[in-house]
């Protein structure tokens, strides 16, 4: 497993929570 690899599909696991709970608004 690369680590680098974990922290990115962490971050995008997030940014996806957050998306899903809060709109994003432009």
């Amino acid at each position: 497993m690369n680590l680098e690899e974990d922290f990115i599909e962490l971050l995008t696991n997030e940014r996806s929570k957050r998306n899903l709970t809060i709109p994003e608004k432009k």
